[in-house]
């Protein structure tokens, strides 16, 4: 079995998608708590990024994990990980706004 999942990356006539969630999956098996907690924050940027298939990725990614090891995370994990998405998300929609609207909201 081992064999085989590393020989899966290098057949090309695998679709990608199945490739992604066959990593994504192996990754939700070998992370601990805490490393599933740290890559959650870590995922922000990348959930983010001006590359669309990469925020996509990281979205799905994210999905995954919280579906299948959501049940682990505690109260706090939870509260922490909504605030640095929603403080990065305000910044993204920031930093898109046309500097005359950022200009005209910063003196309201």
């Amino acid at each position: 079995m081992k064999n085989q999942n590393f020989f899966i990356f290098l057949d090309a006539s695998i679709d990608q998608s199945e490739v992604f969630n066959r990593v994504v999956s192996s990754v939700c098996i070998l992370l601990t708590k805490d490393e599933l907690v740290i890559t959650l924050h870590g995922c922000t940027a990348t959930i983010c990024d001006k590359v669309k298939q990469s925020a996509e990725g990281a979205i799905q990614a994210a999905i995954e994990l919280i579906t299948r090891r959501g049940n682990e995370l505690n109260e706090t994990d939870v509260s922490r990980l909504l605030e640095m998405k929603t403080l990065r998300l305000l910044f993204v929609l920031h930093q898109s706004l046309p500097m005359q609207d950022r200009l005209h909201r910063s003196n309201m």
